[in-house]
């Protein structure tokens, strides 16, 4: 009878070691992956967000900006240029085609006035 009632305390026992070993994993897994979910995937998150911002942000400053800046600067360029061209260049050359002109009259006309005289 001893063995019968042994038996029976260590199926008994077994039963709450399965069920305390149950319970165990099941609050140790959801420690464990509510753990995860708040900390760690937020933190890889957090890093693979700011790695691929920082990548774009790099790869735009090292390529994309200074084509843009080149081309722009090509424009700028051009445009002053041909601004000068079509309008400052001709008044200066004018002027000083005008200035060297009165010049060269007045400096014939003074010569040439002292000569005859």
């Amino acid at each position: 009878m001893a063995k019968a009632y042994r038996s029976v305390i260590e199926a008994s026992m077994a039963q709450n070691d399965s069920t305390i070993d149950s319970t165990i994993d099941s609050t140790v897994d959801s420690t464990i992956d509510s753990t995860i979910d708040s900390t760690v995937d937020s933190t890889i998150d957090s890093r693979h967000d700011s790695t691929i911002d920082y990548a774009i942000d790099t790869t735009i400053d090292s390529t994309i900006d200074p084509i843009i800046d080149s081309t722009i600067d090509s424009t700028v360029n051009s445009t002053i240029d041909s601004t000068v061209d079509s309008t400052i260049d001709p008044t200066v050359d004018s002027r000083v085609d005008s200035i060297i002109d009165s010049t060269i009259d007045s400096t014939i006309e003074s010569t040439t006035e002292r000569r005859y005289s």
